[in-house]
């Protein structure tokens, strides 16, 4: 910023570590694999069964499994399901490309989720299959809306400086 302030969403540095350990770890796994990234700051309430992932996440029609928000911009990636035929990894090569390429540099902010959410709104404008784990949240909380908000709890931003948690939506 011009002041000198810190601006989240100019941190294109910041939030490579997570857009390269998605990336790097889609391209170990053997091809048709399923992979979930849950943001380190994330604990569970309650079971989290093999059942739930395949019932929630794996419909069979879809790649991927996201957290997209429209009181904001961007999706809340602190949960992404991803099935890793080939459409999702194009969509990952995209995703690690933008930021190696410095194209993220050319969107309005540089953040994980900011381009995250422009290339999957690009990839399903050409068919790409998602399912948003959070359609009917109206406001930030994407992650309580969906059906791991009653299992598990994110601390995202005042909640991580020790503000009362959460169990769902209020």
């Amino acid at each position: 910023m011009p002041d000198g302030s810190y601006n989240y969403r100019l941190d294109a540095a910041k939030f490579t570590h997570k857009v390269f350990a998605i990336t790097d770890a889609a391209t170990m796994m053997p091809e048709e694999a399923r992979m979930i990234w849950l943001d380190g700051d994330t604990f569970t309430k309650e079971e989290v069964t093999h059942e739930f992932l395949e019932e929630v996440l794996w419909d069979g029609e879809h790649s991927v499994a996201w957290l997209d928000r429209t009181a904001i911009n961007y999706a809340e990636t602190s949960l992404i399901g991803f099935k890793l035929d080939g459409a999702t990894l194009s969509l990952l090569g995209d995703y690690k490309g933008t930021f190696l390429s410095g194209e993220c540099f050319n969107y309005t902010e540089f953040h994980d989720g900011f381009v995250f959410t422009r290339l999957m709104k690009y990839h399903m404008a050409h068919g790409f299959k998602a399912k948003n784990l959070s359609e009917d949240c109206p406001d930030l909380r994407a992650f309580q809306y969906s059906p791991f908000g009653q299992k598990m709890e994110h601390l995202k931003g005042a909640l991580k400086d020790g503000a009362p948690k959460t169990s769902g939506p209020q």
